[in-house]
């Protein structure tokens, strides 16, 4: 079973890349363009053996996403994107906030095999293989897919789930902008201390009282960015840490609401 990714929010990718389709010549496309181009999308599903299944933005998600704010309403094409899929026999379902959170939680317990998505944060929120969305006319039938497993055997065995965690905490991601002057590199290089691990580790813990923890990881973190004991920065550097990173920041990858 595969699921695809489909959501109604303002960076959803399957509406939102039908949108940008036709935003230039718009009235010399033809009648409603971009439901048409969702068909052929489901169309060429529907030859697959695959089993999809569509999760779609819930009420619940972020009201504020990688600075900007996220609308209450569903997006214009929702609609008429749930009807095809109705006629296609495909299924589809509500999440309770955050649909790639949903279909993260759905891959890491074995219920769906691969999530479709352009996102990387649905290995943060727990997916073990990602299946980017192909370009047809370029990839053909080729796809991109991506395990969590093969990231670490193949490419860097430090880069765990609390590694790519920590990389988004602290060089920003869709809930806020990350530590001042910290890019990703640099996260990068502090996950190889393990602080990404413990910090996940703490947050998915139900006996861990996460304020204090966090006044001892904090405490951590500023030692190896002023010190770099074991040289994986390249150089020492000190960044200002407080109040980074608070409770809401760290939850927000790690206990979104999901379903049941």
């Amino acid at each position: 079973m595969c699921s695809c990714y489909l959501t109604p929010s303002h960076d959803s990718i399957w509406l939102y890349q039908c949108q940008q389709t036709f935003a230039i010549g718009h009235a010399q496309s033809g009648k409603n363009p971009e439901l048409r181009l969702i068909f052929f999308r489901l169309a060429r599903l529907f030859r697959l053996p695959i089993i999809p299944i569509f999760v779609f933005d819930g009420p619940s998600r972020p009201a504020l996403k990688r600075g900007k704010k996220v609308l209450p309403l569903e997006h214009w094409l929702s609609q008429g994107a749930r009807h095809f899929i109705d006629a296609f026999g495909f299924e589809w379902m509500m999440a309770p906030a955050e649909a790639e959170a949903e279909l993260a939680r759905l891959n890491a317990r074995g219920l769906i095999n691969s999530v479709l998505t352009d996102d990387s944060d649905a290995f943060i929120f727990g997916a073990t293989t990602i299946i980017r969305n192909p370009n047809v006319k370029v990839d053909k039938d080729h796809v991109g897919i991506y395990s969590a497993d093969a990231i670490r055997t193949q490419i860097d065995p430090a880069l765990t789930r609390g590694s790519l965690y920590l990389v988004a905490i602290l060089s920003g991601g869709d809930y806020d902008d990350g530590l001042l002057r910290c890019g990703a590199e640099i996260a990068r290089s502090l996950a190889r201390y393990g602080l990404g691990d413990t910090l996940l580790a703490a947050v998915t813990s139900r006996h861990v009282d996460l304020p204090s923890f966090l006044h001892g990881w904090r405490s951590e973190l500023k030692t190896y960015l002023s010190e770099d004991p074991r040289d994986t920065l390249g150089v020492a550097t000190s960044l200002s840490l407080l109040p980074f990173p608070t409770p809401f920041r760290i939850l927000s990858y790690l206990r979104p609401m999901l379903g049941c």
